[in-house]
């Protein structure tokens, strides 16, 4: 099962977010955090797989595209992720875990939780947090997943 929608959520960032003001004083080159909402895409396919555990890659699509980079590694119906996400300006990290359910058919379904633990360039303070919602084809190991949350960078 591909958790690759927790890297979604944070893949995509839109301009609509909450903007933080700099102190009087600051250095001129002092960086404006933001606080956005995110709603994102993920569309992956296996590249690597040993035992219980299997890498996968695929473009996100939301509010900010990228390529995401994942190792899902599977213990029962639970999955623990670690992916990198590369994006226009920088880099993100970050873990998750989640809850498989394996019904009839082809398909397992995902659900969890994921969080950010840094990143690169213009992400590299970034945090955040978000659930995951994922379907994928356990015989072709394709799926697409849904990840909302929020950004902080």
């Amino acid at each position: 099962m591909t958790l690759i929608a927790i890297a979604g959520t944070f893949a995509g960032a839109a301009a609509s977010g909450v903007v933080s003001v700099v102190p009087a004083g600051a250095s001129p080159a002092a960086r404006v955090a933001r606080t956005i909402e995110v709603k994102d895409t993920a569309k992956l396919h296996e590249v690597h797989s040993n035992g219980n555990s299997r890498t996968e890659t695929g473009p996100v699509t939301g509010t900010i595209p990228g390529m995401a980079y994942v190792t899902v590694n599977v213990s029962g119906a639970k999955a623990s992720i670690m992916f990198r996400f590369e994006l226009s300006g920088g880099t993100l990290r970050g873990r998750g875990t989640g809850t498989i359910h394996i019904g009839g058919g082809p398909y397992a379904s995902l659900a969890g939780n994921g969080a950010i633990t840094g990143g690169t360039g213009r992400y590299a303070r970034a945090s955040g947090s978000g659930r995951l919602y994922g379907a994928e084809n356990r015989f072709s190991h394709s799926g697409t997943f849904e990840v909302i949350g929020r950004l902080k960078y």
